[in-house]
């Protein structure tokens, strides 16, 4: 019984130990949802996204992506988003998904129109870890457009306005321009973007 006891008292005075040295920075997606509301460290203050996190986990946390998060966790994209990478996310915020027709872009969340989503929000990545300069300089002098394969298999277009912002131009014509650029993750960059871009025969 007297072994018993001392097992007992040493197992619990390994946990509080434990407890005092595990940091409290959440390290995973769960443990970040746990926390929310509360600041996370290291989060930045504007963005609420946290440098050191996969994009799938920063996407979640973001103060102007909580839209573009539905869509992604309804294709079942979260992992692919969360993997080494590196990716390159043009995120819309929630602006751009209030631009769209709330019928056409709830039907994309049926069942059977999964295949049409999971191309829309794919076609928002390309692989590659690319700063707006990076971008710039791919765009050619001649046609004036950068041309980019998306994790979805579709092209997307790269190319400079009059202010020379960013422009992206998907396969319906649709231009997106980046508003917020070069937000740091783990596995990538998200640079954020007004308008949803829409892959070819998937319209919005």
């Amino acid at each position: 019984m007297l072994k018993l006891f001392t097992l007992l008292f040493l197992t619990l005075n390994s946990y509080i130990l434990l407890a005092q040295i595990t940091p409290s920075t959440p390290t995973s997606i769960a443990e970040a949802s746990m926390a929310k509301p509360a600041p996370i460290k290291g989060a930045d203050p504007k963005t609420g996204m946290v440098p050191t996190y996969q994009i799938g986990d920063n996407v979640f946390l973001s103060t102007m992506g909580q839209s573009f998060y539905k869509a992604l966790k309804a294709a079942g994209l979260e992992e692919t988003l969360k993997s080494r990478g590196p990716i390159t996310l043009f995120m819309p915020d929630d602006a751009a998904f209030a631009k769209l027709s709330k019928g056409k872009i709830d039907s994309l969340y049926r069942h059977d129109r999964l295949p049409q989503l999971i191309a829309t929000i794919s076609y928002h990545a390309i692989p590659g870890k690319l700063k707006v300069k990076d971008i710039a300089k791919k765009i050619d002098p001649k046609t004036g457009l950068a041309k980019f394969t998306t994790l979805s298999g579709g092209i997307l277009y790269a190319k400079l306005d009059a202010n020379h912002n960013i422009v992206l131009v998907d396969e319906t014509g649709h231009q997106a321009i980046i508003t917020q650029p070069e937000l740091p993750q783990y596995n990538g960059y998200i640079h954020v973007i007004d308008t949803v871009l829409q892959p070819k025969d998937i319209l919005l």
